[in-house]
């Protein structure tokens, strides 16, 4: 009569099952594959496993009628459903049959078979992981294309995927009948988790579980928001002003209007970014719900896999580079609108697509102005700003984006440049600027050194400096032709000595004014 401790193992010694005196068994803080054959062990009297990640349950386990199983803290969580399963099969409230299924179904690698007269039992299980588990295997099955006019649909079970008010109306359109009694009549079942069937698998039946059955029911019956059109253009975007306008009676009515009306692509991020950021919890669930019934499937595993602990179902952080690349991949989700909504030019601008990336600084600019003043982006999409309508662009403050030379010197339609942002006091400007042939106006802040790339720039006719840049001014060099006007600014506390200004001016061309400007004390 023995009993074995094993800690901080990576597996079970081979000789373990050896001889029939093991009557407990412990292991804790291992990475471990229980053996097939350990049903033979019919004295082992307990089994404890205790912070371990546990490679494989064996169904022999069900030959273990008297063993008391103790299962706290393992890994995959689905472990400590198994021994719930083999409690209720010690007890003879499930079947050897039923046990097997339900253990393979909370595999990673289940083989459950969808046809399986026990799997629809399986959706009527006590446990949720069991129940869900089988009906993610009924979804595997395939969709009718049609479901003709006169079927009698049989809804069993607790529907995620609508409300069976909402779609009373929509079935009547499509003359199809509708019952929660599953008698002879029934032509189609939809089964949801707890079915209520009491084990009575519906036979001869078309099968389908209620989110195939609702896929299926908005393409039959498509609504008037479930796609981008020119008709509902106006009505999309009234909607998708009610849910960012932080008043919870437009939301609570706009999200009544979705439930009700349908959801598009467009509207789908929209319902996305409200559910992200409303405080409202009544409103969270109700957005989410919603966005769970019309989101594509692989929309709604992705965010399921990738939730964030501490937000719950659906919640991401979006400025994980893994989200953007993810999103761009599939098209399911407008992620310049994310990008824009969360102030997260940065993912887009380096992960995505030029289109896209294009897209966002398009609805950046106004009147022809680009300000990135507020902007964090650490590197740019090649090409971009040169592609874009913009006569004016500004990068100032502390947060501006510091915009690489090879960038800078590609901007051949900026009229107007103000670079004053402190990120370009170590960085300086390219030394040759010629090929800003449209650039007239130039306005640049405090610099390491003079920035002797802008006595290059061919049409340039303002120019706005700081003080030490003036000073620097290097000897023998001339100033384009075209300038008519230079101010110098300096601080409150800085002086101009007069032979300065006398020998700067002297490089000056014919008729360029000099302003000189002092920064007043705050």
């Amino acid at each position: 009569m023995r009993t074995l401790l094993l800690q901080h193992t990576d597996g079970l010694p081979d000789d373990l099952l050896k001889g029939d005196d093991l009557v407990k068994l412990v292991v804790r803080n291992s990475t471990i594959s229980l053996p097939a054959n350990i049903g033979t062990q019919k004295q082992l009297k307990e089994l404890h496993l205790i912070d371990c990640k546990v490679d494989a349950l064996p169904a022999g386990l069900l030959q273990l009628h008297e063993t008391f199983f103790f299962f706290e803290r393992n890994e995959p969580a689905n472990v400590q459903v198994a021994a719930l399963v083999l409690y209720d099969h010690q007890r003879k409230k499930i079947s050897r049959e039923h046990a097997e299924l339900y253990l393979d179904l909370l595999k990673s690698d289940s083989t459950a078979d969808c046809t399986d007269p026990l799997l629809y039992d399986a959706l009527d299980y006590r446990l949720p992981a069991v129940r869900s588990a089988a009906l993610a295997r009924l979804h595997n099955m395939p969709v009718p294309d049609s479901i003709a006019a006169g079927s009698v649909i049989c809804i069993q079970g607790k529907p995620s995927a609508f409300n069976i008010s909402d779609i009373k109306e929509r079935l009547n359109n499509l003359q199809l009948k509708l019952t929660d009694k599953p008698n002879a009549s029934v032509t189609h079942v939809i089964v949801a988790e707890e079915p209520g069937w009491n084990g009575k698998a519906p036979a001869g039946k078309s099968i389908l579980t209620d989110q195939q059955f609702y896929q299926w029911l908005n393409k039959a019956d498509q609504l008037f928001l479930s796609n981008d059109t020119e008709e509902n253009k106006d009505a999309r975007q009234n909607i998708a002003d009610m849910l960012h306008s932080g008043d919870a009676s437009n939301a609570e009515l706009a999200l009544q209007m979705l439930k009700t009306n349908g959801v598009s692509k467009a509207l789908l991020t929209d319902l996305f970014l409200f559910y992200h950021k409303t405080q409202d919890k009544g409103l969270k669930r109700k957005a989410k719900q919603i966005f769970k019934q019309h989101a594509p499937e692989p929309v709604v595993t992705y965010l399921e896999a990738n939730a964030h602990k501490h937000l719950g179902t659906l919640e991401v952080y979006t400025h994980f580079q893994s989200f953007i690349e993810w999103a761009e991949s599939g098209g399911y989700l407008d992620v310049v609108k994310i990008a824009l909504h969360n102030r997260d030019y940065s993912s887009l601008i380096a992960y995505g697509s030029l289109e896209n990336s294009r897209k966002m600084m398009l609805q950046l600019i106004e009147d022809e102005t680009l300000d990135l003043s507020e902007i964090r982006i650490d590197q740019f999409t090649p090409g971009l700003l040169a592609t874009l309508p913009i006569r004016i662009l500004i990068s100032r403050g502390t947060m501006g984006c510091m915009i690489p030379g090879e960038v800078l010197t590609s901007l051949h339609q900026v009229e107007v440049l103000i670079l004053s942002n402190r990120h370009y006091v170590h960085t300086g400007l390219p030394d040759n600027m010629e090929s800003l042939t449209s650039l007239r106006q130039l306005q640049l802040g405090v610099l390491d050194k003079f920035p002797k790339g802008i006595l290059t720039i061919p049409q340039l006719e303002h120019l706005k400096i700081q003080q030490l840049q003036y000073t620097q001014f290097p000897a023998g060099a001339q100033w384009p032709a075209s300038l008519r006007s230079m101010i110098i600014q300096s601080q409150y506390w800085e002086k101009i000595d007069d032979a300065d200004k006398q020998r700067l001016e002297a490089t000056l061309p014919a008729g360029c004014e000099i302003i000189y400007e002092v920064i007043p004390k705050q």
